[in-house]
């Protein structure tokens, strides 16, 4: 019996000595698990991270969710590639060391620049660029995610899945009284590390707190949950990853728009020719090359935008006023549920075509940001204006279309009662000081 216990205690220890942890060896303490895990993210001179996170929020009136992907790559070399997808739009921002491009899926442009002239420290990152910023500060996230508590509990090990394999799981769990710095939020949070290299796989929290609306406060409840299919640290990463093939149809620009500018985040159609629309509704069917020879303006709203919303009261008027004279009027909604829009348009009495968008049209248009967006086409098919929706502004596109539709400029706002008083008074002033008297 001891000759057969003895290859077997010889296995055992050089198991043991080859690198792999006995249960003595991993920490009992979460918190350690923790800073273990954060810390591998710090000291990475590589690395590529894929997260995918889901949050929805709620309360007693409201429900919401969205979605946002990131991909986060660098090497020791300079290169890069940062990239970002949420329901507010893309970017992505790629660098082979010599070379940078930043691309903005939506609109299908992009711009080129020598590497060593980009100053990070420069970057204006604002509407889909702001994709590009939270991807570039994925590492340090989570290289830092330890700092915000001061302790840990540890849960048992559970095997879950992410990115379709199966991952055998440290699991830690942290409360609102773990916090360094507490608040007045209920929080839990879960996290799942990955044990063969101290990456993080999962977290998954919940949070109820008071957030500040027009009317006071609200209590609001927000579950969000994160994964990471993708954790290579200090791996060899693929030269693909670094290397920008710019999609079919994309264009190269100088600069991009400025949504700050332009609401729909996507390049502007001004001085173009309109594309090609396919509009349907109500078993009707038009394309926007046949409405040649005719002033057409396309609306994009949704019953769920304010803005939108108030401006259907202004585009009616207008298409009373215009419609006799040639002006077309078609407003493309953005519900989810075409139904809807529908029933509020006929409960407001509005009896222009609106065509349901199930997000072609707005493909078409170079992609949208925000909403109400306003595009006014003239007589040849080419876009003067297609921007946010202003009354006087579209007013001002159309009435320099021709002189049949000159009276639908806005009208003059008449000068404050104030102001005319004024006026008269200093006429009679002129007046007085003009009399010469006679002695």
């Amino acid at each position: 019996m001891k000759h057969l216990l003895k290859p077997f205690i010889l296995m055992l220890l050089a198991t043991t000595a080859s690198g792999a942890q006995s249960p003595s060896e991993v920490p009992q303490n979460g918190m350690e698990l923790l800073m273990r895990a954060s810390k591998h993210y710090a000291d990475a001179k590589s690395y590529h991270i894929e997260s995918v996170e889901e949050a929805s929020y709620s309360d007693e009136m409201d429900r919401s969710w969205r979605k946002s992907v990131l991909n986060a790559a660098e090497d020791k070399a300079g290169q890069l590639h940062f990239e970002g997808h949420s329901g507010w739009g893309g970017a992505l921002q790629i660098s082979d060391g010599t070379t940078m491009w930043q691309y903005r899926p939506e609109g299908r442009i992009y711009i080129k620049m020598a590497a060593a002239s980009y100053d990070p420290k420069k970057a204006f990152y604002v509407g889909p660029e702001n994709q590009i910023l939270n991807a570039k500060n994925l590492r340090a996230t989570l290289a830092s995610f330890s700092d915000h508590y001061k302790s840990a509990a540890r849960l048992p090990d559970a095997t879950i899945e992410v990115g379709g394999r199966s991952v055998d799981c440290y699991v830690i769990r942290l409360q609102h009284s773990d916090q360094k710095r507490g608040s007045d939020a209920s929080y839990g949070e879960t996290v799942w590390i990955d044990p063969t290299n101290n990456v993080y796989v999962k977290r998954e929290s919940h949070e109820e707190a008071s957030i500040n609306v027009m009317t006071g406060t609200v209590r609001q409840d927000q579950k969000t949950t994160t994964t990471y299919p993708v954790t290579d640290l200090d791996a060899s990463l693929p030269a693909s990853l670094f290397t920008f093939v710019p999609p079919t149809g994309a264009k190269l620009v100088d600069a991009f728009p400025n949504p700050l500018e332009h609401m729909s985040g996507g390049p502007s159609l001004e001085e173009q020719t309109i594309p090609d629309l396919k509009l349907a509704s109500g078993g009707r069917t038009l394309s926007t090359a046949s409405l040649r020879g005719e002033v057409v303006v396309l609306d994009i709203w949704a019953t769920w935008c304010a803005p939108c919303v108030k401006g259907l009261d202004s585009l009616a008027t207008l298409y009373k006023e215009g419609k006799e004279k040639g002006l077309v009027l078609i407003t493309i909604d953005q519900d989810e549920d075409a139904a809807t829009a529908t029933a509020m348009l006929t409960k407001k009495g509005f009896d222009w075509m609106n065509v349901h968008d199930d997000g072609k049209i707005a493909d078409s248009l170079g992609g949208l940001g925000g909403i109400p967006r306003t595009i006014v086409v003239d007589q040849h098919g080419k876009v003067v204006y297609d921007r946010d929706f202003s009354d006087a502004d579209v007013r001002k596109a159309i009435a320099a279309l021709g002189p049949e539709f000159a009276s639908l400029a806005p009208k003059e706002q008449p000068p404050p009662c104030g102001t005319q008083i004024s006026a008269k008074t200093n006429q009679r002033r002129t007046a007085r000081s003009s009399r010469v008297e006679v002695p």
